[in-house]
């Protein structure tokens, strides 16, 4: 997520910088600020502002496909009844405590290093999801409102620290045999 920020504050660093070349030896009089400064100052807000958007539009278009993709595959689950993932959290937690203990401290700290805000609108996104679903049968959320959850997700996700995030793809002990049962 740095990256994504780095680049265009870079790109604005550059754009002031050549802004501020003056064009001539007269300084401007005392108090006041070059046009050519004020004119490159008045398109900042806007640079800024415009570059959030960009990188949402993205979010947004491939939580939109992920969605689409899955939502048959959820249709399918028994979300109020998943014998396949209470087995596993059971198995796994058995044959390996410290394993377990040591996947979810790094869930955990995973969780800790993501945006605040994006992880209160996830959790508002699931909520909405669970009301919408609970008198659904196998408690499956509308499809617009999975895709709700799926973009919270992604956002909340994009914002972790990488290194910390990718850290649990290996992290769960049997996770691989959770993934074929599924």
């Amino acid at each position: 997520a740095r990256s994504n920020v780095l680049i265009p504050a870079l790109l604005l660093g550059a754009v002031a910088f050549l802004v501020s070349q003056r064009p001539t030896f007269v300084p401007p009089p005392a108090g006041q600020v070059p046009t050519h400064l004020r004119a490159g100052a008045a398109a900042i807000p806007a640079f800024l502002a415009a570059t959030p958007a960009a990188y949402a539009d993205s979010i947004s278009d491939a939580a939109a496909k992920f969605t689409d993709a899955t939502y048959p595959l959820a249709e399918k689950i028994n979300w109020g009844n998943s014998p396949i993932i209470s087995n596993y959290l059971a198995t796994a937690s058995a044959k390996d405590p410290k394993g377990m203990a040591t996947a979810i401290s790094k869930l955990l700290d995973a969780g800790l290093s993501m945006d605040p805000a994006l992880v209160r609108a996830a959790v508002r996104a699931h909520d909405k999801a669970i009301e919408s679903a609970l008198d659904k049968p196998g408690l499956v959320a509308p499809k617009e409102a999975y895709g709700k959850v799926n973009e919270a997700l992604a956002r909340m996700i994009a914002s972790a620290d990488q290194q910390k995030f990718f850290a649990l793809k290996d992290a769960f002990p049997g996770n691989k045999d959770l993934q074929m049962e599924l």
